[in-house]
């Protein structure tokens, strides 16, 4: 059984889907990219687990939150960008806030459980155990009495 990402629906406020697909071309996408990206993720499915990797580089470990919720795997990252002052008389001060959020319907055969994550060199990476179960049984070899 495979991960499946999520489920685009037929309209976006009422728009139909040719509109829908017009609104997220990638020309749009870059025309708003200062307030936030959605990471690429790539997927991974092994004998034993599922893997998960997010590039979202500038992020901090703090800055993301995981969780289970009804069979779905729930993404989030927020962080602030811009510099603190501590000086009050500032005359400009900007601040920019990036985040994205991203929902995956898990499989029954995942162990919820035990997921785990990490961050490291601008890669989130989420490790989604299958269970027992749904393992790959090795060969075992019957003899003849």
């Amino acid at each position: 059984m495979s991960l499946v990402k999520f489920n685009r629906p037929n309209s976006w406020l009422g728009f139909p889907g040719w509109t829908q697909d017009i609104l997220n071309s990638d020309s749009l996408v870059n025309a708003f990219d200062t307030v936030g990206t959605m990471p690429a993720v790539n997927v991974k499915e092994t004998d034993d687990e599922f893997i998960l990797e997010f590039a979202a580089p500038g992020y901090k470990k703090s800055d993301f939150n995981i969780e289970t919720k009804e069979g779905s795997l729930i993404v989030k990252g927020v962080k602030e960008q811009g510099e603190q002052d501590d000086n009050d008389s500032y005359t400009r001060k900007e601040f920019t806030y990036a985040g994205f959020s991203r929902v995956f319907e898990l499989p029954e055969t995942v162990n919820e459980d035990k997921i785990s994550a990490t961050y490291s060199d601008g890669i989130l990476s989420l490790e989604l155990p299958k269970k027992e179960e749904a393992k790959p049984k090795s060969p075992r070899k019957v003899t003849v009495k």
